[in-house]
């Protein structure tokens, strides 16, 4: 015998209503059925098969199943969500394959929207010391970006990025992790112990002749996993007031800014943000 998943039936109070929804969502017609009930997409036709099922009941408890919509654009899917009626849970995970946001629809059942990235051929991650010859072209590069962007450095902490001692961005408690693409570094950052909870990201970098390719969110994903291992429940940083591409690399990975987002960059100085692992 021979089995496939033809479709899915979702139990619902208002069929009409989650159809529209889903169908808005998805881009799926509806097609003829049962009194009462709503159905999108057709018997053998292209993409997911959905029923909505009338019930008295109201929804109670989380889902045991859930439906995975795959998204180009994590921001503006989220975005549309809402725009049609569903609402956020607080719940995000950036791993370094991709991005999930749960959401709910209008009866309020659970849903992953994702945004898987782009294969890199030849990518990994290797965890260095500060003072590894890997670890120099990011420090430099940094340094002079850094200067160019604020001008002399003498007295602030970017005057020289290998003054830290190295045991900060060691083991257990920090790291520093560098993204290799056929061995040449393109990217990387690192962390430290902020308190007992909280790690810091620091340092981090991507390639002026690699930038846009998405290699700075894939590196914040690496950093949050390897920091989750390590017993970190929350994450802390800070970015200064002309890198509104740092900016806007931490708003699109789910960092929550620690500042009133209305001033102006160099009023607000300083750019704190925190995300915390747990979704609260």
């Amino acid at each position: 015998m021979s089995a496939t998943v033809s479709g899915i039936t979702v139990d619902c109070r208002d069929p009409a209503r989650l159809a529209a929804f889903w169908g808005a969502l998805l881009d799926l017609p509806e097609a003829p059925t049962l009194p009462g009930w709503r159905r999108l997409g057709t018997r053998g036709g292209p993409g997911l098969r959905i029923n909505f099922q009338p019930v008295p009941e109201v929804k109670s408890g989380k889902n045991r199943v859930h439906l995975d919509v795959t998204v180009n654009d994590i921001d503006r899917a989220v975005d549309r969500v809402l725009s049609l009626g569903g609402e956020p849970t607080g719940e995000r995970h950036d791993y370094p394959e991709g991005v999930v946001v749960v959401m709910r629809d209008p009866e309020l059942n659970e849903f992953c929207v994702v945004e898987y990235f782009e294969p890199r051929e030849g990518l990994r991650f290797v965890a260095v010391d500060q003072n590894d010859p890997l670890a120099a072209p990011l420090l430099d590069e940094l340094s002079a970006e850094y200067h160019a962007r604020y001008g002399p450095l003498t007295g602030t902490e970017y005057e020289d990025l290998r003054a830290y001692p190295p045991v900060q961005f060691a083991p257990p408690g920090g790291a520093l992790i560098l993204a290799l693409v056929d061995g040449v570094p393109v990217a990387g950052g690192a962390f430290r112990q902020y308190d007992a909870s909280t790690a810091e990201l620091k340092r981090m970098w991507t390639a002026s002749a690699h930038r846009g390719k998405g290699y700075g969110k894939l590196v914040v994903a690496e950093l949050e996993r390897v920091a989750r291992e390590r017993g970190y429940r929350r994450v802390y940083l800070t970015t200064g007031p002309r890198q509104p591409e740092a900016v806007a690399l931490y708003l699109s990975a789910g960092y929550t800014p620690l500042y009133d987002r209305s001033l102006p960059a160099e009023e607000v100085g300083v750019h704190p943000f925190e995300k915390s692992f747990d979704g609260g």
